[in-house]
């Protein structure tokens, strides 16, 4: 009788092996979310795989609008790391429920306290512009050095594959910076503050916006001040935000959309950077569109001098979509 108890009792525990293992070891895998799409791609790059990397806001969806769900506050409580930038009323409320003590991560990375970054001013307001401030190069990685950091500090034993991930990211990032860096000294027009970021590390001056801030409704009294602007030479080019495919790009909104007239009708360039908070997020459909951009435009580069609208459109998109091609580089790599 004994014998068979322990017969049973091992088999027992044999069955029970095979479910609790599975379990066990997914538990032990720490769990990042951020605020959006954008930060988790970069979180993904330095984590790796053994990280479970969620964004709150979903692809496609303005991040001015959103509002916590009970389903995201429980996301957030399961969270080992938080990672937001505190520009929207749905990120604040994060940061409130962890100082209150309602969520109780190991790390919260606040990005827009990071010390170092770099941080332009719209031209139209006159305040700091704090869209989309990872479109440069240099804040990247400054957002990216402080999730390793934070990832050291809850995983020690890790810490030379974070840095291993890290390194590759900045030297991919250094070698695009020698390459773009400063190369277009032109003034030109954007349609949002979002644009911004994309496109100053290059040289880019954007002198007024269309929409100066999120919520400004469009001004007939801006839009000519443009067309003049336009008329007169004042500017070289505008940017635009764009949903990108095989084709080429396609302006985001209506206001993308007059900038583009007013580009064409007075010759001028047209700059279309990618939006990474309605466009499609996916990084390596990014980098298919850049690259089959730029295939069909960098021969025209060579052949002249001068900077056509086709030519300028180019140069920017590689340097616009350069760190998502570093995202690419460095995952496929591991």
């Amino acid at each position: 009788m004994k014998a068979e108890a322990v017969t049973a009792l091992a088999f027992l525990m044999v069955i029970l092996s095979i479910f609790i293992t599975p379990i066990t070891a997914n538990a032990e895998k720490g769990i990042i979310t951020t605020s959006f799409p954008y930060l988790a791609e970069i979180a993904r790059i330095i984590a790796g795989s053994e990280w479970n990397v969620t964004p709150i806001v979903p692809a496609g969806v303005d991040p001015h609008d959103y509002s916590l769900s009970i389903s995201d506050v429980e996301k957030l409580r399961s969270s080992t790391m938080i990672v937001v930038t505190n520009h929207t009323y749905f990120e604040q409320r994060i940061i409130e429920l962890v100082n209150n003590g309602e969520l109780k991560p190991q790390r919260v990375i606040v990005a827009e306290e990071i010390e170092g970054l770099k941080i332009l001013v719209n031209p139209d307001t006159k305040k700091p512009n704090l869209h989309m401030i990872y479109y440069d190069p240099d804040n990247l990685l400054l957002l990216a050095r402080e999730i390793k950091e934070a990832l050291v500090a809850v995983d020690p034993q890790n810490k030379d594959r974070y840095e291993e991930n890290y390194q590759a990211l900045a030297s991919e990032v250094q070698v695009l910076r020698n390459s773009y860096e400063g190369k277009l000294r032109i003034r030109a027009v954007g349609s949002t503050p979002i644009v911004q970021y994309a496109v100053s590390w290059l040289g880019v001056e954007i002198t007024t916006f269309l929409i100066p801030e999120h919520e400004a409704q469009l001004s007939p009294q801006k839009q000519l001040e443009i067309q003049r602007m336009a008329e007169n030479r004042e500017i070289d080019a505008v940017v635009i935000r764009a949903s990108m495919s095989k084709s080429g790009w396609t302006p985001l909104t209506q206001y993308d959309q007059i900038l583009v007239d007013i580009a064409r009708e007075n010759g001028l360039a047209i700059i279309a950077v990618p939006d990474p908070l309605l466009y499609n997020p996916d990084l390596l459909q990014c980098l298919k569109d850049l690259t089959s951009g730029l295939q069909e435009s960098g021969s025209k580069h060579e052949e002249t001098a001068g900077l056509s609208t086709g030519e300028l459109t180019a140069i920017t998109a590689i340097a616009v979509l350069a760190i998502v091609a570093v995202t690419i580089m460095v995952i496929k790599k591991r």
